[in-house]
């Protein structure tokens, strides 16, 4: 199967004739993907044909002596030729070579390249045009397995590299390395799957060209519905915190109610308790209108002890509003003793015992022994 791996160009050097000079990183150990058409009539069974497959790179192929040997003194390319090079097209399409070393630096094959077209050096050098691509045969096995916790269906052995394109914009797997069929390589795709070889017809093409389109369509589709879901997450994530604000709201007032509820409940009187209030009130009242008669009942308990008392103590009418509850609660004590008091009949000794009801205490106390 022809095969394209990209990588990335770094730390280029110009040389006095103007050529390009750098060492690249341009294969590399690992699984590559692809889609499951490209390995027709070999596809994985159960997958659809816009499914991706991995196909495993072992370090044993990679670094294998031939395999690395193959990419030395290679033509470089401005971009993938329509086939893979040879004896006579090079000529139409060469713009440099690669080195004639090829080293182990990693998990990827590395080796020193030299671009001698002064249009391509332009690219690279100023329009930031810094990757490139290795493009290469090599016989593809069926093989299932994982590698680094990605699976894979295919095995490549037997790597042998063609040419490298440079100016290339962007790789499959990154910058660092990947495998890429070029478009332009589509219509010359080989099979080998071990030792058996299919050359796919015009129509196996054109159908591949409809598949090619269709996984297009389906991954722009794929990238927005991802879009629609990260702003789903959005929206839900706003709704949850909302929901969360409201119930921590609703959950302290509801709090605040119990308190309430349970606060009310250790108030409520006992039927004893009742009585015991109700007879209080009955003899406050009783008290209260001996001593003034039109005393206002509707009043409280204290606020109908502090009319008493502001009728009766005129040395503190004007100021009762400033005195205590404690001190309006005594003046009334001792109202209610006195009412006792001049409440009891007096018997003259010097008449015929009359007896009579002294009414104002203060008076009564000063005629209570000259009264006849």
């Amino acid at each position: 199967m022809k095969i394209i791996d990209k990588g990335l160009i770094t730390s280029p050097v110009i040389t006095e004739e103007g050529y390009l000079v750098c060492d690249v990183d341009f294969a590399r150990v690992g699984v590559q993907m692809y889609y499951n058409y490209q390995f027709w009539p070999n596809t994985v069974a159960g997958k659809s044909l816009v499914d991706r497959v991995g196909v495993y790179r072992p370090e044993e192929e990679v670094f294998d002596e031939d395999s690395m040997n193959s990419f030395a003194l290679l033509p470089l390319t401005q971009d993938h030729p329509f086939d893979f090079l040879d004896a006579e097209n090079t000529k139409f399409h060469a713009v440099g070579t690669s080195g004639s070393e090829v080293r182990k630096n990693g998990i990827y094959l590395n080796t020193r390249i030299k671009v001698t077209d002064a249009d391509v050096v332009e690219e690279i050098m100023k329009n930031g045009k810094k990757q490139f691509s290795a493009g290469y045969n090599a016989v593809i096995v069926a093989e299932k397995g994982v590698h680094d916790g990605q699976e894979y269906h295919f095995v490549q052995r037997n790597i042998r590299g063609n040419h490298i394109a440079v100016a290339i914009d962007n790789a499959r797997c990154g910058e660092g390395c990947s495998i890429k069929d070029n478009n332009k390589m589509k219509d010359s795709i080989l099979v080998t799957i071990a030792d058996a070889k299919v050359e796919l017809s015009d129509a196996v093409k054109a159908e591949i060209k409809k598949m090619e389109d269709s996984a297009a369509e389906y991954e722009q589709k794929i990238a927005d519905a991802e879009a629609k879901a990260t702003t789903l997450k959005a929206e839900v994530a706003e709704i949850q915190k909302n929901w969360d604000s409201c119930k921590a709201a609703k959950d302290e007032e509801i709090s605040k109610i119990q308190a309430q509820l349970d606060d009310a409940k250790s108030n409520i009187k006992t039927q004893e308790q009742i009585d015991a209030i109700v007879e209080e009130r009955v003899q406050l009242v009783a008290d209260c209108k001996s001593i003034v008669a039109d005393v206002d009942t509707k009043l409280s308990n204290s606020e109908m002890k502090k009319a008493v008392v502001k009728a009766k103590c005129s040395d503190i009418a004007d100021s009762i509003d400033a005195k205590s509850a404690e001190y309006i609660e005594a003046r009334f004590d001792i109202l209610k003793s006195q009412q006792h008091i001049d409440s009891f009949k007096v018997v003259d000794t010097d008449s015929k015992k009359e007896e009579f009801e002294l009414v104002d205490s203060q008076e009564a106390r000063k005629n209570r022994f000259t009264n006849k």
